[in-house]
């Protein structure tokens, strides 16, 4: 069974780091600064690196999430809105 990631951009709590419920480790804090992803695509590419087994991504940005996937040396399958 895959791991199913969500990268839903619409969710705006991301976007804004004083955002109470806005959650930033230092891993996606490199990942966002090393490639120029918005902090919600850093926060997913933190998710690839730590989940073991396969990987499904729900996105509508192909581009972002198949650079985090090479950058971070993992198999994704990318699924486009």
């Amino acid at each position: 069974m895959a791991t199913t990631i969500l990268d839903n951009e619409a969710v705006q709590a991301l976007v804004d780091p004083r955002h109470r419920k806005h959650r930033r480790t230092n891993r996606a804090t490199l990942i966002r600064r090393s490639l120029g992803v918005s902090v919600t695509d850093a926060t997913v590419g933190e998710l690839i690196e730590s989940c073991t087994g396969p990987i499904q991504v729900i996105t509508s940005d192909r581009d972002d999430s198949d650079r985090m996937a090479s950058y971070l040396g993992r198999s994704v399958e990318i699924i486009v809105l």
